[in-house]
């Protein structure tokens, strides 16, 4: 599910805005599924506005913290 919604966003024609709000909810999912180099990963390369692109990093510095990777989370 996590890959179809990938290859949705990579070519789905949306107002930048709302297609950043979907790559947060997209991140969290993974991050979600535990997969937290592959969020890392996707973060790096999906095209966000900043705002959205700095909450995304949010998610994954909490992830990073919650898996006890603390001086990766810094």
């Amino acid at each position: 599910l996590i890959e179809k919604a990938k290859n949705y966003l990579a070519t789905a024609q949306m107002d930048p805005r709302d297609k950043s709000r979907a790559y947060v909810e997209l991140i969290k999912a993974i991050l979600g599924a535990g997969k937290i180099d592959e969020a890392k990963n996707y973060l790096e390369s999906a095209q966000m506005t900043p705002y959205y692109k700095s909450l995304a990093y949010v998610e994954l510095i909490k992830a990073v913290a919650g898996a006890g990777k603390i001086d990766e989370a810094k």
